[in-house]
């Protein structure tokens, strides 16, 4: 299995170093955030600014400026609208947006424009060999998505869906997507972010990876991602700060008995006491 990227992910939706399972999944996974901004001037709002605030999350994020006309903010109803239709066209013309999730900001693309889906690589500076998870808008998705889903899987599922949660299965053989070398598998999480879902209902299933340059920490608010990314990008959805800001747990149901690829926000032991009253238990692989 391939490495597995987070969001959710976010993740790569946030992020620790990829894992390497033993069956591609098709993750980013979110790359967890370190430190929170602690602005020495006033706080960034999701709405645009002129001045510029200190970050502590990096040497080229000492300064981040105000906001581009990238990001559009979420501030008031007419507002949030604009914002998801204008990430919606974005998505549909085959562009990336950035989009707030309950780990850290994600930057997405179509799932099934596999043009969009190398633009995200690229973006990411990441190659075929890490492939995003796909994140969608309900548990429904996931079985048009997955060719089978175990009992125990779907237990989780209910458990911590929508959640920091990703779980890699078997992908259906007759998906016309490419989302780098995931040998027939596919990453899947639902967050726990209504204005994420609110885009992936509008969208479809996204391949979502966190908002960062692979090495740097993920994003957590629009202006960081807005700094990262930049032209690479054609939409920022403004959250405001990601509530999360550690990415999710990984968790490979391909076979039998579950695995985890990579401890996140769901720790084991809160994984199997959804699991132990079924007989089932999952084994730490990360």
């Amino acid at each position: 299995m391939t490495p597995v990227t987070d969001p959710d992910v976010p993740q790569d939706d946030p992020a620790a170093e990829p894992v390497t399972p033993t069956v591609s999944p098709a993750e980013p996974v979110e790359e967890p955030a370190t430190e929170p901004i602690e602005p020495t001037t006033s706080p960034v709002a999701p709405t645009t600014t002129p001045d510029l605030v200190k970050a502590q999350r990096g040497p080229d994020m000492v300064k981040t400026p105000a906001p581009s006309a990238r990001v559009r903010s979420t501030a008031t109803d007419e507002e949030r609208e604009e914002a998801v239709s204008a990430a919606t066209v974005a998505i549909r013309s085959g562009a990336l947006v950035v989009l707030p999730t309950d780990t850290v900001y994600g930057v997405g693309a179509d799932a099934f424009d596999p043009a969009a889906v190398r633009g995200l690589l690229q973006a990411k500076g990441r190659g075929r060999d890490m492939p995003p998870p796909v994140l969608i808008s309900s548990a429904v998705t996931a079985d048009a998505l997955a060719r089978t889903i175990p009992g125990y899987a779907r237990a989780l599922m209910d458990a911590f869906w929508p959640g920091p949660l990703t779980l890699v299965l078997q992908q259906q053989t007759s998906l016309q997507w490419d989302l780098g070398d995931t040998r027939g598998t596919v990453a899947l999480r639902m967050p726990d972010h209504a204005l994420a879902r609110e885009i992936l209902e509008r969208t479809g299933p996204l391949a979502v990876s966190s908002a960062n340059l692979t090495g740097r920490p993920a994003a957590v608010t629009a202006v960081e991602a807005d700094v990262m990314l930049g032209d690479a990008v054609e939409v920022i959805v403004d959250g405001g700060t990601s509530p999360g800001g550690q990415a999710s747990t990984i968790v490979d149901v391909t076979g039998d008995q579950g695995r985890v690829l990579r401890v996140g926000a769901l720790s084991i032991a809160r994984l199997n006491e959804v699991l132990e009253p079924l007989g089932a238990t999952l084994v730490d692989k990360g």
